[in-house]
């Protein structure tokens, strides 16, 4: 086994070789051609578009094509004056320019030969006509069309690589982006929904699907503002703070079986395997998922480089509502996995969606950290190690019911079924000192903990709309879930300063608690006049929420825990009651529309608890605010400007109203605040978007924030022992702002593609709180710019360097620290190289400093990931050498910045192994095999 570790190495030094020799000549290139790119002479083709009554016609798709094959050279759309500029490099074959949009009939106009400056004056296209002026152009040919709020992209006009997945695609559509945390946005609007031919694929939120559908499959992209289901079917305007991409499959790949299988195996056991496998016969689809790996993955958001690894171009956390969060950071999980996806439609009538996933995982974590307490006048330091191993097991169901009853009204029902189990053992010592070394206390501890879990969660909605043009929705949503779990606890914590006693538990606990919520929701809408609607709204919910736990200590004399701890174990008992109504008036227009919703909560609750023979009750009642306003307005098919205000309030939560004190913990006592108030807080927020198609260049700027007229805040007392007292009381002046902007633009260079990224995040947080009897306030500041810079070689080498500066400031008044700060940077460069034929080598190298870190923790480190892989079977199998952090650096240290301390931090993860692994594609489509984009890149 050592001499095959031996020799993978020394592949992976040979393919690290090869690959700097290729960066080497490949940046020589990339300056010569990019060289003589600018120095070839470009010509431009201008023209405006307008209709019969000669007013100018915005977001026409103008595109130049190859008269023989169809093979786009370049595209742009009009702009808001009907004009526009197309470039174009010397092409000595026939060709033509096209000018389409829906509505209209499609110009065109052939060319034998392109070199010089063409002016095509001024074009007018007629409505409602299907022939063409010159030769006919395939509808679908466009690459990019407008129809109303839906920009669609025609994906075989966008270049990706054969085995490239959506995600892929995603990234060459004009002012799509994928930033480091994997988040996608349009325009700078996050995309928190994505469908595959409008349903949902493993979840709503689409980060299966664009991870691993084949990016070949795809027919048309189209992007829309976000709409809730309920908006949906009610037909309403969405608020445009986000967007929808919903994914076409093409007609030839909607009726076969495609998928993948992945497995490999390495160094220290490490192990990796992932099944995708789909069935697709038109509106019926299957999926199978399953995955199972030891090195930190959810076994789905690979690429075709590192496939699973996590690192580098992976680095993100997996979030998806289908799957729970890996963050890679925290431990070594093993997990295992396997899910199923269906989705079906009937009679055009019921549109079905429903997905099944089993998920555990196995986790194993090692933890050291140093906390500085501030306190008002000095400051005291924790030390704290914490050792554990944890078993989670979770099966989740999802169903989505869309039912079109007529053509007058429809409903949908969405259920979703969760069981959860999960088991923990964890050991863990502390010792406080002050800040001249003196111990205060010190606490060893062993934690065994098992927890069983189910909830259920259901949405009832419903739609009717009336011959008066009225309309009428019900939205019933129900979610119940309960806990069961048993705690051993062993732990003993010394006093060296003060009077506390010290206390040493042996006891077990066991604990249920349950959660029911009901919210109806009646909507009755009326339009005023064609533009104008009223809305007239009204609902009720009502919450419980039950948590009970029974203490027992060990009894020596009968070798037993029988002994109730009447201290230790309480019944709560939390229900709340609201009727709410409100009233709606919007306004659309063809430019945007506005919006203005008042309303009120009537709300009573009632807090019972019985503690220690004791029965605590507090019942109130209050009446919240609920309003909003908010506007959009479009300057054009692609600039947008959205303002919001909002004026909301919230009940204090449970726990924040009990009166007994709390003893669970050795270190820290709480009790709530009955006669806390409720929190009322005012925000805005505000959002301008710009995509200019034309020089393949946008913007996005957002600003906002929230200010509490009445908050909720901590108040802390610490005696000589460190041991806390906490509770609660109302304050006001808390809140936050944020501001931040990006702009993206690319070039073509002859065959290469640049483009860059530049982003500037800015956040301002603003707390306040008691500590020992004094009012304190903390300001935290975030400055966050970033750079990314990505130049394709006619997509078969990709280099992308990019750098991120993370700055955190916190300033205090009247604590016994003025103020303090600390910054990442954080560089990254991702190389991919297809070359030679049938290779795909790749290497990802990130530096990360952490400033300011107290000492025993390491500031930085390099995270070096690398890969060579080799096609085989026509391109069906790939077998693949990685390695994982080869210069074995890998850290995860990290400094958080609190308004009442600072935390160092270091956490056991994965280190250097070497992995070798074998993927295989397969694909059976009924229609014939896509052919391969046409495409020139300018």
């Amino acid at each position: 086994m050592l001499f095959v570790y031996v020799n993978i190495l020394f592949f992976i030094c040979l393919s690290q070789i090869y690959i700097m020799n290729k960066v080497f000549y490949l940046i020589m290139l990339f300056f010569f051609g990019t060289a003589f790119s600018f120095a070839q002479k470009n010509f431009s083709i201008k023209g405006k578009i307008s209709d019969e009554n000669k007013k100018p016609i915005e977001a026409v798709t103008i595109y130049l094509s190859t008269a023989k094959d169809s093979t786009l050279i370049n595209y742009t759309i009009t702009d808001a004056k009907g004009e526009f500029d197309l470039q174009t490099n010397k092409v000595e074959v026939p060709t033509f320019i096209a000018a389409s949009m829906l509505g209209f009939t499609d110009y065109s106009k052939q060319f034998d030969l392109i070199n010089d400056h063409i002016q095509l004056g001024e074009i007018f296209l007629t409505e409602d006509s299907n022939t063409l002026d010159e030769m006919v152009i395939k509808a679908d040919v466009a690459p990019i069309r407008v129809k109303q709020d839906t920009i669609e992209f025609n994906a075989a006009s966008f270049k990706v690589r054969p085995d490239a997945n959506v995600k892929t695609l995603l990234e060459q559509l004009p002012g799509v982006t994928v930033d480091a945390d994997g988040k996608i946005k349009y325009n700078g609007k996050e995309v928190p929904n994505i469908l595959v031919n409008g349903k949902p694929f493993f979840g709503a939120d689409g980060k299966i699907a664009i991870e691993n559908l084949p990016a070949e499959i795809i027919n048309k992209v189209q992007v829309s503002d976000h709409k809730t289901k309920a908006e949906k079917l009610a037909g309403k305007k969405s608020d445009g703070e986000t967007v929808s991409i919903n994914l076409t499959i093409d007609e030839d790949k909607n009726k076969g079986f495609f998928g993948r299988i992945n497995g490999g195996y390495g160094t220290d056991d490490r192990y990796e395997s992932s099944l995708l496998a789909n069935y697709f016969q038109g509106e019926t689809k299957f999926s199978v998922l399953a995955s199972s790996n030891n090195i930190n993955s959810s076994g789905f958001s690979q690429n075709e480089v590192f496939d699973n690894m996590r690192g580098g171009r992976n680095s993100w956390s997996f979030n998806s509502s289908f799957i729970d969060e890996y963050s890679g950071n925290s431990g070594i999980t093993t997990s295992n996995l396997v899910g199923l996806n269906y989705n079906d439609s009937f009679k055009k009538k019921v549109d079905v969606a429903g997905s099944y996933v089993l998920d555990n995982q196995d986790n194993i974590s090692k933890s050291s950290s140093r906390i500085e307490n501030l306190l008002p006048e000095n400051r005291v330091i924790s030390l704290n190690e914490n050792e554990g191993t944890s078993y989670k097991n979770n099966h989740k169901f999802t169903m989505d019911f869309e039912v079109k009853i007529d053509s007058t009204s429809s409903f949908a029902i969405v259920p979703v079924y969760e069981k959860n189990s999960n088991r923990r053992h964890n050991v863990s010592s502390s010792e406080t000192v002050s800040i001249l070394n003196d111990l205060i206390n010190k606490s060893e501890g062993s934690q065994f903990s098992e927890t069983d879990s189910d909830r259920f969660e259901n949405k009832l909605i419903y739609n009717k709309r009336f011959k008066n043009k009225t309309s009428f929705s019900l939205n019933f949503e129900n979610n119940n879930s309960k806990n069961k779990s048993f705690a051993s606890n062993q732990v003993s914590t010394i006093f060296y300063e003060g009077s506390n006693p010290n206390d040493v538990r042996n006891q077990n606990a066991f604990s249920n608690s349950h959660t029911d919520n009901y919210d109806l929701e009646l909507e009755y809408r009326i339009p005023i006049t064609k533009k104008q609607t009223l809305t007239v709204a009204g609902g009720y919910v009502n919450s419980l929420d039950v948590d009970t736990k029974e203490t027992f200590d060990y009894d020596a004399n009968t070798n037993q825990y029988s002994d109730f701890n009447d201290l230790q174990s309480y019944k709560n008992r939390f229900q709340t009651n609201e009727v709410n109504a409100g009233v709606a008036y919007e306004y659309q227009h063809e430019k945007g529309f506005f919006q203005l919703n008042l309303g009120s909560r009537w709300m009573d609750y009632e807090m019972k608890s019985l503690y220690n023979s004791d029965v605590y009750l507090n019942k109130k009642t209050d009446v919240l605010p609920n309003i909003r306003i908010s506007n959009s307005f479009r300057f054009g098919k692609s600039t947008r400007l959205y303002l919001s205000y909002r004026y909301t309030g919230s009940l204090p939560s449970m726990y924040q109203l009990l009166e007994y004190q709390d003893l669970s913990s050795t270190l820290s006592i709480s009790q709530g605040n009955g006669n806390l108030k409720s929190k009322l807080s005012n925000g805005i927020n505000l959002n301008f978007s710009n995509y200019d198609y034309l020089t393949r260049s946008g913007y996005y700027i957002y600003a906002g924030g929230s200010i509490d007229s009445r908050g909720i805040m901590d108040v802390v007392s610490y005696d000589e022992g460190f041991k806390s007292f906490r509770t609660f009381e109302n304050t006001s002046g808390t809140g936050y702002a944020y501001f931040g902007a990006s702009f993206n633009k690319s070039y073509k260079l002859g065959v290469n593609t640049l483009s860059y990224e530049v982003g500037l995040n800015f956040n301002l947080d603003r707390f306040k709180g008691k500590t020992n009897d004094v009012l304190y306030s903390a300001n935290s500041q975030g400055l966050t710019p970033k750079v990314k810079l990505t130049w394709d070689y006619n997509k078969e080498f990709i280099i992308s360097p990019s750098y991120q500066y993370d700055y955190n400031m916190v300033k205090y008044t009247d604590f016994s620290l003025d103020k303090t700060n600390n910054f990442k940077h954080k560089l990254n460069l991702q190389i991919t190289s297809y070359l030679p034929k049938q290779f795909i080598i790749g290497a990802d190298v990130g530096y990360n400093y952490n400033s300011m870190l107290a000492d025993g923790f390491k500031k930085d480190f390099t995270l070096l990931n690398a890969s060579i892989g080799y096609k085989f079977l026509n391109d069906q199998l790939t077998a693949k050498v990685k390695a994982y952090d080869l210069l074995n650096q890998n850290l995860s240290t990290n400094r958080y910045i609190s308004p009442t301390s600072i935390q160092d931090s270091d956490q056991l993860i994965l280190k250097r192994y070497f992995m070798f692994s074998l993927s295989y594609k397969l694909d059976k489509f009924a229609g014939k095999k896509k052919e391969s984009s046409h495409f020139i890149s300018m």
